[in-house]
């Protein structure tokens, strides 16, 4: 369970049934009138705009979810999604450890100031896209 924020806790993101199944715990009462999505047929290529890395992690998520049975075509926006957040977190820590947790700034009269890098507000951000996006397809 997870706190949501609104002085409640939730359980969290669903179990894919295809997972269930999986595992073992799969219960035709507690899934009634839920969509079991039939599984794509074939791994989908990455998008254009990817860079060698960001190609490299979509075939290798979309290989373990189609492995598992749980790659479908609704998901392919989330799993690109997941992607560029993962590499716009590498791209800020790349950047906070040449550059930095704190930066200097100086303003139009030349004052100087350290304050937080922005990257690191980013990098975090990014990170809990990643995290929950993650916690959906069950890893």
């Amino acid at each position: 369970m997870s706190y949501s924020g609104q002085g409640q806790l939730s359980a969290g993101p669903k179990t894919p049934i295809a997972i269930k199944k999986q595992r073992g715990t799969y219960r035709a009462d507690r899934d009634m009138g839920k969509i079991e999505l039939k599984p794509m047929d074939s791994i989908p290529l990455p998008p254009d705009t990817f860079n060698s890395w960001q190609k490299n992690e979509w075939l290798k998520i979309c290989t373990t979810l189609y492995n598992t049975g749980v790659l479908h075509e609704v998901g392919l926006f989330i799993i690109e999604i997941y992607v560029r957040e993962s590499a716009l977190y590498l791209e800020c820590m790349e950047e906070i450890e040449t550059k930095g947790y704190y930066v200097e700034i100086v303003d139009a009269k030349g004052n100087k100031t350290t304050k937080k890098s922005p990257a690191v507000d980013v990098a975090n951000l990014a990170f809990s896209k990643i995290m929950n996006i993650a916690g959906h397809f069950g890893f």
